[in-house]
């Protein structure tokens, strides 16, 4: 029977199943494998904190949602096209994201009574839900099938059923990629680069006899009458791969030490959703990165430090609970102003919380967790490119202005994907970390004389031990005039010997010191030069008119659902959303040098966050707005915002005020 071919602008895929199913392996080589035939592609994962939760149970249920489109696209979506379920938990836990008239696919050998009954569900249920929603429902005996096309190997029929059943994940894989009209090239060269190496060799056959039968499956059984095609979104020119959050901030971090032509070094401590950042720079190690994996939070960031104090740049990323243990050391980097950049992949709290749900509710914390006056930049990744942009940048300030520079990302970006165009190394602009240099000794003896004459000092008061400015050519806290920015020495040098430590510095001459006047001219000093970077960060772009009725104002990961959740109100109301311009926040402290006079020519902010209005309070405090004119939308599920959802609260929001 001829299958039917239909061609879409885009599908939205969710699979799901138990955690010890390889779902994300699944997912993510499937996205790979629609990123590499030219489609746009947006992703999302879901999966339980627990290193392993009970078998077939909806606590243990592992996702994996991606949207593969023929335009350019900003988020994972919302409703699902197509679900596959593993199991029957799988499948109840996702049914009400399943589009009605949507397809599901099911591994029909686990939904069996026992099945049934881990997930807490009935096969009536499942029946009747579908009817409901007229749903297509495809049932493939994928454990079995596997097993039939392994057990054709005469090395492979003695394993055991627990070895072969690992393989069904590539089974459906081949699956999907007949029945979404993907070539199986890209996933063979994923399963030989995968399991290459020695004792792997059998894994190596199986997965790729699952492949290529899950494949043939879907071509020969006629089970599916119809195939769809999304075509290629015809991005600009260049050579792509698709890139996570996490592996972003990894190169992005690294790319930035490479243009500085410093050695990064990269402290951390594993941590739930950071923790592939230290996998991606072991992975770079041949490109010059030293990585530590210590035995506390405490331990890494104090070790990242250690590196920028003898002249390498530190490096540390973290989630949650870690990013609180980090606060003492980050607070000695902004006394002891040395470079420092730490990524806070912040994740849902208060405490441990829920370790792989997604939050924006650090933004605090990274302005102001810190005892004393402690100021330090803050930025914001929006999305996998803008993660490698945003550590660039935060590598180049933190030089720069010897301060340490706090990178905010999510849990949300830290496992997403998308298309990226491989940089040009010549695209990355270079610059040099100016180490403090020796003066020549007629420069440091005239340097010397003038300060001892400003001082009204003598060479008499020098003998009796009098209080004398010192006489080596470095003064470890003498600041450049535009930046602020102090010496910076590398230890060991004869004549660069300088004090570091908690203690608060003497201006310039960099002991220790108690004087209140000093105090508050060092505080005052950190503080400006903080402020002193709104001169390096470009000016707030709107999108739309720049003076309107309403700025939609977002930051970090919101900015996908924002930009969909507009155009979706656009297509719904265009009378009513062309009263909506839209900007998105990259830094967070200092903010844009345009901020203020920006802020003044819209009636109305609305900001969607992923926390309680902590950007809101930020605003109306920092540019004395009101509570009427700074509006928040918030949620704080753990999950991202749904653009569907957001383009409603527009909408409503617009017509409260009568617009």
């Amino acid at each position: 029977m001829a299958v039917h071919v239909i061609e879409k602008e885009e599908v939205i895929l969710r699979i799901a199943g138990d955690s010890g199913d390889g779902i994300q392996l699944l997912g993510g080589e499937f996205s790979e494998s629609a990123a590499y035939s030219g489609n746009d592609i947006e992703t999302s994962s879901d999966f339980p904190a627990e290193i392993r939760a009970p078998h077939g149970s909806s606590a243990g249920v592992s996702g994996y949602q991606l949207r593969l489109a023929a335009k350019i696209i900003h988020t994972p979506g919302s409703s699902v096209d197509a679900l596959v379920a593993l199991n029957p938990a799988a499948l109840f836990s996702n049914l009400k994201d399943v589009k009605d008239s949507g397809v599901l696919i099911i591994n029909e050998d686990s939904f069996t009574p026992r099945g049934f009954k881990l997930a807490g569900n009935k096969r009536e249920e499942m029946h009747g839900v579908i009817a409901k929603a007229t749903l297509q429902l495809f049932e493939v005996p994928m454990t079995t099938l596997t097993r039939k096309a392994l057990d054709s190997q005469p090395d492979i029929v003695e394993q055991s059923l627990k070895t072969k059943d690992r393989a069904k994940n590539f089974f459906a894989l081949g699956l999907l990629l007949w029945l979404y009209g993907k070539k199986l090239e890209h996933s063979e060269n994923f399963i030989a680069d995968r399991f290459r190496g020695e004792g792997k060799q059998l894994l190596r056959k199986m997965n790729g006899i699952a492949l290529k039968a899950g494949y043939a499956y879907g071509d020969a059984s006629e089970l599916f009458l119809t195939r769809y095609v999304v075509p290629s979104a015809g991005l600009p020119a260049g050579e792509y791969r698709s890139l996570s959050g996490n592996q972003a901030v990894a190169l992005g971090l690294l790319s930035g030490a490479h243009a500085l032509n410093m050695r990064p070094v990269f402290a951390s401590y594993p941590i739930t959703p950071s923790s592939d950042i230290f996998n991606e720079f072991v992975k770079l190690r041949e490109h010059g990165v030293t990585t530590v994996q210590a035995e506390d939070e405490t331990a890494a960031i104090g070790m990242a430090l250690g590196a920028s104090y003898a002249g390498c740049l530190g490096l540390s990323a973290t989630s949650g609970p870690g990013f609180v243990l980090k606060m003492e050391f980050i607070n000695l980097a902004v006394m002891a102003e040395l470079p420092l950049v730490i990524v806070d992949v912040q994740r849902s709290g208060p405490s441990t919380g829920m370790p792989t749900k997604s939050e924006q509710t650090d933004l605090l914390q990274a302005l102001y967790g810190r005892n004393g006056e402690s100021p330090l930049p803050v930025l914001a990744a929006s999305s996998p490119g803008d993660a490698y942009r945003r550590c660039i940048e935060a590598v180049k300030l933190s030089v720069k202005y010897r301060v340490p520079v706090i990178v905010l990302s999510e849990g949300a970006l830290a496992h997403a994907t998308e298309p990226w165009r491989i940089p040009q190394i010549s695209d990355i602009q270079k610059a040099e970390p100016n180490f403090a240099r020796l003066e020549t000794k007629e420069k440091t003896e005239s340097k010397f004389d003038e300060a001892a004459e400003a001082g009204g000092l003598s060479k008499r008061d020098d003998e009796r031990g009098a209080h004398w400015p010192d006489k080596r050519p470095h003064w470890p806290y003498k600041r450049d005039e535009k930046s602020l920015a102090r010496n910076w020495a590398i230890p060991g040098q004869a004549g660069m010997e300088h004090q570091i430590g908690g203690l608060e510095k003497e201006n310039i001459r960099g002991g220790v010191s108690y004087d209140d006047e000093n105090h508050d001219t060092m505080v005052r000093l950190r503080a400006a030069k903080v402020a002193a970077m709104a001169a390096d960060i470009p000016p707030l772009q709107v999108l739309g008119k720049q003076k309107n009725s309403c700025l939609v104002l977002g930051w970090g990961s919101t900015a996908g659902a924002i930009f969909s959740a507009v155009e979706t109100l656009e297509e719904r109301n265009p009378k009513l959303s062309a009263h909506l311009s839209r900007a998105h926040l990259h830094h967070l402290n200092p903010f844009p040098p345009n901020m203020a006079s920006l802020l003044a020519d819209f009636s109305y902010i609305f900001i969607p966050e992923m926390n309680l209005g902590q950007l809101a309070m930020l605003l109306r405090g920092h540019f004395g707005l009101s509570q009427e004119k700074v509006c928040s939308y918030t949620k704080v599920s753990g999950k991202p915002l749904r653009s569907s959802e957001l383009a409603g609260a527009m909408e409503t929001f617009l017509e409260s005020r009568k617009f």
